[in-house]
C-alpha cells in the first residue's frame, strides 16, 4: 500500500497486493504482464466484453485497420512473452520472408525481397495480436480481468495525496457504483484516458500537453488474394505529394490471405469511405500499379473504414511538482503519436520495458518519487517517436 507517499514494492507475493490496469488493450496487456511479477494480484479493468476468438471491439476503432511491429517493439515482445511469434504463425499469420516489397514514389520504383537478420517475421491483424497476448495474459495465476466495467474516477485518501482504488460501474449504468481498492493503479485506456481530469479535480495543477494538429485521416479495406499472390507479395507503398493532393498508400499482406490496403492523407483532405471512392482514390495514387494488381489479382471483402484523428497530445506529468502516489499512466493516454508510422505499439512495448526496470529498482531501494521518475524515464524514451 501506498504510505506517505512512498511506494512499497514487496519483496515476495505474501504481502497481498494489487495493481489495476485501465484498459485491455496493447499497453493494458504490457502493463499487466510485467506487473504480473511484483504485485500478489493484477487486475484488468475493461470496459469493453472481450472476443472470444480474434475480432474488433467497440473501444479499439483504430484495430480494423493495419498496424505493424517496429525492430525494438518485437524484441520487448518476444522478451515479454516468449515464442509468441510461431504462435502467431501457426494461427495464419503471414510470413514476409523473401516476399517481395515494392516501394514507389515520385523518382521511380524499388523492389526489396524481405530479408529477416534473425528470429522470425509475423504480419496479422491487431485483433489477432491483442488476442494471442491477451490469452497469454489471462493465462498468468495471479492477472484476472473484469470486464463491462466503466471507470468513473479515481478513490483516493482523505488527504488526495495517493490514488488507492477506482470507482467503477457496470458499462451503460448510471447511478450505482463499487470502488476497487488498490496499490497501484496503471491508466492505460489510450486516447479516452480521463486521467488529466480527474487529476486537476483532485486539486492537482497539471501542465498542458504538447499538441500536433495533423487533422489525419485515412480509409482502409481488406481483399482476399489468391495463394500464388501472397506468395510473392508482402507489401506496397506508394507515397504522395501532399502539395499536390496526391494521397498515400500503404498495403500489407496478413493472416488468411487477406491483403490490406489504407489510403491516407493529413490536413483535412479525407479520403473516400465508399467502395466507389476508394476505388477511384486507389487510380488517384501517384502510381496506378496498385489499382491494377488489386483489379487483376484481389476482390474485396470488406467495406472501407475510416478513421480521422484531429491532433497528437503528449502529456508532460514529469514536469508537475506534485503527482498522487499510486498513478501511472502509459501507451496512448501519455503521449499518442500519428499512427501512420506505425510507432504506437512499440513505444508501448519500450514503456512496459521501462515499468519494470523503475519497479525492479523501487523494489530493491524504495524512494519517494516513484512515479515522477517512471514518467521521466518513458519521457526520455519515446522523444524521437514524438
Amino acid at each position: 500500500m501506498s504510505l506517505n507517499g512512498k511506494i512499497t514494492i514487496p519483496q515476495t507475493h505474501e504481502s497481498g497486493t494489487q495493481a489495476l490496469v485501465l484498459g485491455a488493450g496493447i499497453a493494458g496487456l504490457f502493463a499487466a504482464r510485467v506487473l504480473a511479477e511484483y504485485y500478489d494480484q493484477v487486475c484488468v479493468v475493461e470496459r469493453d466484453t472481450l472476443p472470444e476468438e480474434p475480432g474488433n471491439r467497440p473501444g479499439t476503432p483504430q484495430a480494423f485497420h493495419l498496424h505493424r511491429l517496429l525492430f525494438r517493439g518485437d524484441v520487448i515482445i518476444e522478451r515479454l512473452f516468449p515464442g509468441y511469434v510461431d504462435e502467431l504463425l501457426e494461427r495464419g499469420a503471414f510470413s514476409s520472408e523473401n516476399k517481395i516489397f515494392t516501394a514507389i514514389n515520385e523518382y521511380g520504383r524499388q523492389d526489396t525481397p524481405f530479408l529477416l537478420k534473425q528470429g522470425k517475421d509475423a504480419s496479422c491483424s491487431r485483433a489477432l495480436l491483442e488476442w494471442t497476448l491477451r490469452r497469454r495474459v489471462q493465462a498468468l495465476a495471479n492477472v484476472r480481468f473484469l470486464t463491462g466495467l466503466e471507470v468513473i474516477g479515481f478513490h483516493t485518501l482523505p488527504d488526495q495525496t495517493c490514488v488507492d482504488g477506482i470507482y467503477v460501474r457496470s458499462r451503460g449504468q448510471l447511478g450505482q457504483h463499487e470502488v476497487l481498492m488498490a496499490d497501484l493503479v496503471v491508466d492505460a485506456r489510450g486516447r479516452s484516458s480521463k486521467t488529466s481530469q480527474w487529476v486537476q479535480e483532485l486539486g492537482y495543477d497539471v501542465p498542458e500537453p504538447e499538441r500536433l494538429k495533423s487533422a489525419l485521416g485515412y480509409s482502409t479495406c481488406y481483399y482476399k488474394v489468391s495463394p500464388q499472390f501472397a506468395q510473392k507479395r508482402a507489401g506496397i507503398i506508394i507515397e504522395g505529394q501532399p502539395e499536390r493532393k496526391i494521397r498515400t498508400s500503404y498495403s500489407s499482406m496478413i493472416e488468411k490471405d487477406r491483403f490490406g490496403v489504407i489510403l491516407f492523407s493529413a490536413g483535412g483532405f479525407y479520403p473516400p469511405t465508399d467502395s466507389e471512392g476508394f476505388d477511384q482514390g486507389l487510380r488517384q495514387l501517384l502510381s496506378q500499379e496498385l489499382a491494377d494488381v488489386l483489379q487483376e489479382e484481389a476482390e474485396p471483402v470488406t467495406q472501407p473504414r475510416g478513421y480521422r484523428i484531429l491532433e497528437c497530445l503528449r502529456q508532460h506529468y514529469e514536469q508537475m511538482e506534485r503527482w498522487p502516489s499510486g498513478l501511472l499512466v502509459m501507451g496512448d493516454a501519455f503521449c499518442n503519436v500519428d499512427p501512420i508510422y506505425g510507432q504506437g505499439m512499440s513505444m508501448a512495448a519500450i514503456e512496459a520495458e521501462m515499468l519494470g526496470t523503475c519497479l525492479r529498482e523501487q523494489r530493491e531501494l524504495p524512494q519517494l518519487d516513484f512515479e515522477h521518475r517512471f514518467f521521466q524515464c518513458i519521457q526520455g524514451a519515446i522523444e524521437a517517436a514524438w
